[in-house]
């Protein structure tokens, strides 16, 4: 049974304890570092699966890493937007990204205060530069 079954989300030192490896070793795995050995990421994969642990978002944010991208978008029934959508979700699913849409609507002014207050989260971003001429 794991921790979070039992109440307590797992944290990183308990899958270190799990792994029988220091709480160095299993963050360099997690965060996919250099200089992990296959027999150790092996170990602390399967002590994470075991215990149901899951990094909080909100934690690898701190050290300056969300993994998420922000694509702002005019409109979201547009056929160009859709397919851009698309390909950039298909891609961060790769990278073990997540994608957040962020319908603007189409006037600049709006697009710009989204992209502002993105980049105020330290989101990643995409931004079509396709749009109404209207608005440049």
């Amino acid at each position: 049974m794991s921790k979070e079954s039992a109440g307590k989300r797992p944290t990183i030192v308990d899958v270190a304890s799990h792994a029988g490896v220091s709480t160095a070793a299993a963050s360099k795995v997690l965060r996919n570092a250099y200089g992990v050995s296959p027999e150790m990421k092996a170990k602390v994969q399967a002590s994470m699966k075991a215990l149901g642990y899951r990094p909080l978002a909100s934690a690898r944010g701190m050290r300056g890493r969300t993994y998420t991208v922000a694509a702002v978008v005019a409109d979201l029934h547009n056929e160009f937007s859709s397919l851009l959508v698309e390909g950039i979700r298909r891609e961060c699913e790769r990278q073990k990204y997540r994608l957040l849409v962020a319908p603007a609507g189409s006037g600049k002014e709006a697009q710009n205060r989204m992209v502002e207050d993105l980049v105020d989260r330290g989101q990643l971003l995409v931004r079509s530069q396709r749009g109404n001429e209207d608005d440049s």
